[in-house]
């Protein structure tokens, strides 16, 4: 996409959306000829989405449910069977409250590590000395997928923010969510990507209330190689996370474009750091291994951030706060007053916000951004 200089730009005021449920014709046709089908369930639909979404992510397997929250909580409760011991949960100290609620719902303890600055991922540096933990979750926030190191515990991925961003797919597993403002959309939905084929059918299992056999999921096949003798049969504590195929028939449809989406998304993030590179007192969000779900930034004092966000406001931009976790209520209720021993996120907490950089957004949006941005005085 051109930069438009933003000298040159009108002052028309226009509503710049953080996301967008981005519905095309084909996947309105994909969900309308389900509906017509009749087979809603999960089936043959809900099979080749998993595919689909696995295999453009270089992995194995995939299993369908109904939230990026529920995702981590069953990669949670899968690894529990296979690692009875497990207790201790380390998660960033910025992060969508669904990591940590994903924890708590599976009777897990959550140890939080301070953020690296510019990447907002887990910074094993920072960890506090007596710090332990049995299971690691790097975060991969806005778009921008973060390397940890090998760790000697399980590693689950949450990549909700992060579909499709390199570098993904390191961890014993890895979630997806594609709530209505995520890169793709299936309404409400999230999906348990592994390579493990013990940890596939776990997943699978809980998922689906616990049952003894995995592929008891896919209730709208009916096929005749199911084992009638177990499929009523459950070893395990379940739950009801799974969802059908009117939903992955939308996620089909998003798939097949979903090499346009992530460009769109790099392009525009390309012209907004470009357009954006003359305001030091902003620090941009670092490209590498990016697909740009949103587009943090982190501003050089709390009260700069707070005139920029009424600024952007009042020019109809839309903002929200970086993911602010240490000073939530309920954190605070389970873990204490923990903010000032994690100062990186403290600062984030304080100084960050993030505007939308989704598919959407027309060149002329992206250089109306660009021309707010520099109508306040730094």
């Amino acid at each position: 996409m051109a930069q438009t200089s933003h000298a040159t730009l009108s002052s028309a005021r226009r509503f710049i959306s953080l996301g967008v449920a981005d519905i095309t014709p084909r996947e309105i046709e994909l969900v309308t000829d389900c509906l017509r089908s009749g087979k809603i369930s999960p089936g043959e639909k809900t099979q080749q989405f998993e595919e689909r979404v696995a295999v453009f992510h270089q992995m194995r397997f995939g299993t369908f449910c109904n939230s990026g929250q529920s995702a981590l909580h069953l990669s949670l409760e899968a690894l529990k069977l296979r690692h009875p011991k497990v207790r201790l949960v380390l998660a960033p100290a910025i992060t969508y409250i669904s990591t940590l609620h994903a924890i708590w719902n599976a009777g897990l303890e959550v140890v939080l590590c301070d953020v690296d600055p510019k990447t907002y991922n887990i910074n094993l540096g920072l960890l506090e000395p007596s710090a332990r933990y049995d299971v690691a979750i790097p975060v991969h926030m806005f778009g921008k997928s973060v390397q940890i190191p090998p760790q000697s515990v399980p590693v689950v991925e949450d990549a909700c923010e992060s579909l499709g961003a390199p570098g993904i797919g390191y961890g014993d597993l890895v979630c997806l969510s594609f709530y209505v403002a995520h890169t793709i959309t299936t309404a409400v939905g999230g999906m348990v990507l592994t390579n493990r084929p013990e940890l596939n059918e776990d997943v699978k299992r809980l998922c689906n209330h616990g049952r003894a056999c995995g592929s008891d999921l896919y209730a709208g096949l009916r096929v005749d190689a199911l084992d009638d003798s177990i499929r009523f049969t459950f070893n395990d504590v379940g739950f009801s996370f799974k969802l059908g195929d009117l939903n992955a028939a939308l996620g089909l449809g998003q798939m097949e474009r979903i090499e346009q989406i992530l460009q769109c998304r790099v392009a525009n993030a390309r012209v907004l750091i470009e357009g954006l590179r003359d305001l030091p007192a902003l620090q941009l969000p670092d490209p590498a291994n990016n697909t740009f779900m949103m587009f943090p930034i982190v501003c050089a004092t709390p009260e700069l951030k707070i005139r920029l966000v009424r600024h952007l406001n009042d020019w109809g931009v839309e903002t929200r706060d970086m993911m602010p976790l240490t000073n939530q209520p309920i954190v605070r209720r389970i873990l204490g007053d923990v903010e000032d021993r994690f100062p990186n996120a403290r600062r984030i907490n304080a100084c960050g916000f993030y505007i939308g950089c989704h598919q959407r957004l027309t060149p002329d949006d992206v250089a109306y951004l660009v021309d707010v941005f520099h109508r306040v005085t730094y």
